[in-house]
């Protein structure tokens, strides 16, 4: 593994995770012209799982820590190999990984296996270390890793099987420090989107530049320059006193830093979980609840005085219309007799007020009713006398007829004086009355419905269950930050101490040290430090500056939104990276344009790496728009020329239907983008099968199809 470029040509997987059996080859694309290897399928259907083997494969531990809630990945060996075994039978778990050089010539192998062997019917389950998993105890296992390079002497491939040889070899060409830039997964882009990175971005330049190399060779020679002094000097034993001494507080305030640096990182992530819990509470305070339910019950107070003066309003209107419907007949029909009356009267047929026989006297006598005696032109008045007299009633029915016209006049008379009110008044006032209970009935509802709708029923238990989370919280908070006082205190009370006890050292040196040769060597060693100090500052520095620059570049490339943005910045102190905005300053950034900032961080690290490894992505475009995801699949590749690249994406994200930008134009889908810009080599598909049933478990297996069209 000593070329520039290092390329995976292949991975064989055999009952790892999700995987059952020995599955065919998973040959990458190796092609400069065509980088990119797409693997796709839904969630949960071993993308995950992949890359994971690979990390075990090299370094003999998982990248992921999660498990899924299945038993087909309980353990790191597929359950159905082992379930399915009889006593005395064996099986393997096994995952190889080839490597390659620039030019497609095999430079490595590894692999990695576990093999395992049934040897009773014990079901009884036991943690197992190796599978890392609950099996039975009848199942017995261990593992091994087999290394094959290339000697470039004699262009032969030797193999390893010492396991503390293999590792030595592999740190050597292939650091695990470096392993997130290479094998990486969303959960190192979700640090982005929390704004957690402080960290992750100071221990990547560093790993980049070589720096725990640096830091690792300033101690050995500080170490070995107190050894080469204390083996020359007179008080050998003082000295080596003076020197434990100072090696002991300088391990203590290591030790001390350590935990201040943890719990800073424990204080950050508390402070990330408080914010919006206080931002709640805040919104949520118990005087908003308390008004917001008064508000109510005001409203609802309202609506049952609305109901009740309804019903008696309308209770009212009853009674008055019983009350005196008996008034209101006899006053109408009055009316309609009075012009009956008055009709009959006109046409001559209502009975006059004198007898028949009166009448009928006045005629025979030929006297007027004035006692005037009657003439010849009288005529007219004998005729109108005669036919009075015809239709007037006799004595006796004509009183009768007296007596009920003049009672009812009576009662008229009497409903008129006793009817002190006006009846149509009432009506009118009272029709008034349940018009207006009505229109406020109808506003009470309507506001209760409103308040009710952003009233939140469980909000007094959210409320309380918020404030307890808060109070654990900054408990915590306060205890972790109480610790890093106290460890910081421990420090400022040690590093006098250490001080002293380095400037002793150092007297001690020049008073004991006569030798002219010891001296030089503690000169150039003392020398060397410093140079090796200076270097390691300076260096991080000048990386530090390359790896802003080349994630700004990426970012202002494919971020969305990008031209709201001038720049990226790296604080010197604290490390956190920020996107600088020339527009909508202040605003923060989306989760897309957070995960397009992880990306471009990757790719900037990747950039000014020493060696071009290849690079695998666990869900590159979660969270971005589809403008960004092409962008991100056309400039990645292209910025980091030859490199190999290897996506693990969904089919969602992958193969999805073809989309509108900002602008309403038609923007392509990702697996489009790569096969019209050449970049697509290969191409796979994670398909999920079942295995069937053992004793009612379920077994599934996942199939990797090589897509051709």
């Amino acid at each position: 593994m000593s070329s520039s470029d290092l390329k995976i040509s292949s991975v064989t997987i055999k009952n790892f995770r999700t995987f059952y059996g020995e599955k065919k080859p998973l040959e990458l694309s190796t092609d400069p012209k065509k980088p990119v290897t797409v693997i796709h399928g839904k969630n949960g259907k071993g993308k995950t799982s992949l890359i994971n083997s690979i990390h075990w494969c090299i370094y003999g531990s998982e990248k992921s820590d999660d498990k899924q809630n299945s038993k087909l990945s309980e353990g790191l060996v597929h359950t159905f190999a082992i379930d399915s075994l009889e006593i005395g039978q064996d099986d393997e778990m096994f995952v190889r990984v080839e490597l390659v050089d620039q030019n497609n010539q095999l430079e490595s192998e590894i692999t990695r296996k576990i093999t395992f062997k049934k040897i009773s019917n014990d079901d009884n389950d036991e943690w197992n270390a190796i599978i890392q998993a609950n099996i039975p105890k009848s199942i017995v296992a261990e593992s091994s890793v087999i290394y094959r390079w290339r000697d470039v002497d004699s262009d032969e491939m030797k193999t390893i099987d010492n396991d503390s040889e293999i590792y030595e070899r592999i740190e050597k060409v292939f650091p695990k420090v470096l392993s997130s830039y290479v094998l990486f997964d969303a959960e190192l882009l979700r640090e982005f989107e929390k704004n957690n990175t402080e960290e992750l971005i100071k221990e990547g330049i560093e790993s980049i530049t070589g720096l725990p190399l640096l830091k690792d060779a300033i101690k050995h020679i500080s170490k070995e320059n107190r050894k080469i002094t204390s083996d020359n000097i007179a008080h050998k034993a003082e000295y080596r006193s003076m020197s434990d001494r100072i090696q002991q507080y300088e391990l203590r305030i290591e030790k001390e830093q350590g935990a201040i640096k943890t719990n800073r990182s424990q204080i950050q992530k508390i402070q990330s979980q408080l914010k919006p819990i206080r931002e709640f509470l805040i919104k949520h305070d118990d005087d908003a609840i308390k008004k917001q339910e008064e508000e109510i019950v005001r409203y609802e107070n309202s609506q049952h005085r609305c109901r009740i003066g309804i019903r008696e309003t309308k209770d009212r209107l009853k009674s008055i219309i019983f009350e005196n419907l008996t008034n209101y007949l006899l006053t109408e029909s009055h009316k309609i007799t009075s012009q009956k009356f008055k009709v009959w009267e006109s046409a001559g047929l209502m009975p006059t007020h004198f007898s028949k026989e009166a009448l009928q006297s006045l005629l025979d006598d030929e006297t007027c009713v004035c006692e005037r005696p009657l003439k010849e032109k009288d005529e007219e008045y004998r005729k109108n006398i005669a036919t009075k007299a015809d239709n007037a009633p006799d004595t006796a029915a004509g009183k009768e007829l007296g007596k009920i016209r003049n009672r009812v006049e009576e009662l008229v008379s009497e409903v008129d004086e006793s009817s002190s009110i006006n009846i149509s008044e009432q009506f009118k006032k009272l029709r008034l009355d349940l018009a207006e209970y009505r229109s406020e009935l109808k506003i009470c509802n309507t506001e209760i419905s409103k308040r009710k709708s952003e009233f939140d029923s469980n909000l007094h238990d959210t409320v309380t269950s918020k404030l307890q989370e808060r109070t654990k919280l900054e408990k915590d908070e306060s205890r972790l930050v109480g610790e890093n006082t106290r460890s910081q205190i421990f420090i400022d009370k040690l590093q006098p101490n250490l001080n002293k006890a380095k400037e002793d050292e150092v007297k001690m040196k020049k008073d004991a040290i006569k030798n002219e040769i010891i001296q030089n060597q503690i000169t150039l060693s003392d020398f060397a430090e410093k140079i090796l100090s200076i270097a390691s500052e300076e260096l991080f520095k000048k990386f530090k500056k390359e790896v802003t620059e080349e994630t700004q570049k990426y970012f202002l490339e494919i971020a969305p939104q990008a031209d709201e943005f001038e720049g990226i910045q790296i604080d010197d102190n604290s490390f956190a990276i920020t996107a600088v905005r020339s527009k909508n300053k202040g605003k923060k950034i989306s989760q897309g344009q957070a995960h397009a900032l992880g990306l471009s961080y990757i790719s900037g690290i990747r950039s000014i790496m020493q060696r071009n490894y290849f690079m695998m992505i666990d869900s590159p475009f979660h969270n971005i728009s589809q403008e960004s995801k092409l962008l991100a699949c056309k400039y990645i590749p292209e910025n980091l020329g030859s490199t190999q690249i290897t996506f693990f994406t969904t089919d969602t994200e992958y193969r999805g239907s073809v989309e509108s930008d900002q602008f309403g134009q038609k923007v392509d889908s990702v697996r489009n983008e790569l096969k019209n810009n050449g970049l697509l080599g290969i191409e796979y598909n994670l398909v999920d099968l079942s295995l069937g049933d053992i004793s009612g478990e379920k077994y599934r297996d996942t199939n990797i199809m090589e897509v051709l069209e």
